[in-house]
């Protein structure tokens, strides 16, 4: 598949650190490239530090960011994300902000 950007939103539900984390797991059939580029668009500011774990998963860092509220509409774009080479329902996209720590404060499965 081609590789472009993907954007990324979700609402939160508790609060996200100015140093919290974001993971993003995406779908079969995507895959990340070994650099990326992952910039705030709504909601969040600061740098953010995008670090692939995976194939289909990456960790974005929040650095020099403030405080995102409960409720407030998040969204970032992810460079270099490969496309799956079928078109079609794409699949679900796994979002989980966490604590500087790791320790896990919201979940989207959906």
């Amino acid at each position: 598949g081609a590789t472009g950007t993907l954007t990324v939103a979700f609402r939160t539900v508790n609060p996200l650190p100015a140093d919290g984390r974001i993971s993003l797991t995406l779908p079969e059939g995507f895959a990340l490239a070994e650099l990326l580029q992952a910039l705030p668009v709504e909601g969040m500011t600061g740098l953010l530090v995008a670090s692939p774990v995976s194939p289909r998963e990456v960790l974005i860092e929040r650095l020099r960011g403030a405080v995102v509220g409960s409720g407030e509409l998040v969204s970032f774009t992810l460079s270099s994300v490969r496309n799956r080479v079928s078109s079609g329902d794409s699949g679900t996209y796994q979002v989980r902000t966490r604590l500087a720590d790791n320790t896990l404060i919201d979940v989207d499965l959906d």
